[in-house]
């Protein structure tokens, strides 16, 4: 079935060769390759350090609600932002990549909707 409507984000875990897994967030849908608004933090994250991570995202008003749109589920964003980086955590090295692209952010209390999600296994070391 079709989502809601909402803001898309993209949320995702890839490995930098220096700090290892890292959050990535952004703008997701098309405006990732159009823009490329996305921000990282080294794991793991708490619910603080993802609201900060969030904050980082030059677009970030969208989820505050513009031109009559209402404020988005940050919550409920903040908690998928979180368990993404317990899973990369509890994993380790067995993950390459993540990529959640679009997650949409409805409206405050309904929560977001993972429209399309991508695990990369790392190969054998």
């Amino acid at each position: 079935p079709m989502a809601k409507p909402g803001v898309e984000m993209i949320l995702g875990i890839v490995r930098d060769e220096t700090y290892g897994p890292m959050v990535m967030a952004g703008l997701g849908g098309v405006l990732a390759e159009l823009i490329g608004d996305v921000v990282f933090a080294p794991l793991p994250l708490g619910p603080n350090a993802a609201y900060a991570l969030l904050d980082r995202v030059k677009g970030r008003a969208l989820l505050d609600g513009v031109r009559g749109a209402p404020p988005s589920d940050i919550a409920a964003l903040v908690a998928v932002i979180v368990a993404l980086s317990d899973l990369a955590t509890d994993l380790g090295d067995a993950i390459e990549e993540i990529d959640l692209n679009p997650v949409i952010v409805h409206a405050h209390g309904e929560g977001v909707t993972v429209v399309d999600a991508l695990i990369v296994k790392r190969d054998e070391v």
